[in-house]
């Protein structure tokens, strides 16, 4: 899936300054890459070929299997 930066400000509710103080930082590290280009509008998708993005992910899906653990013991409580 490809975003522009003013697609990832919207859906993470956060401020255009925030973004832009911290995206030097996944880009620098290949976590996400440019897929298309329109004038001076950039799309961007998850480079899910980087080490670190699939990192990010395993621990995603870590969290997510806990999270998911614990609610069922408070369920079933």
């Amino acid at each position: 899936m490809d975003f522009t930066k003013t697609d990832l400000i919207e859906s993470a509710e956060i401020s255009r300054a925030s973004l832009f103080n911290y995206w030097p930082m996944p880009e620098m590290h290949g976590i996400v890459k440019v897929t298309h280009q329109f004038g001076k509008t950039k799309l961007y998708t998850l480079n899910t070929k980087s080490l670190i993005t699939q990192k990010i992910l395993e621990l995603e899906k870590a969290l997510i299997g806990e999270a998911s653990a614990k609610k069922k013991m408070v369920v079933g409580s």
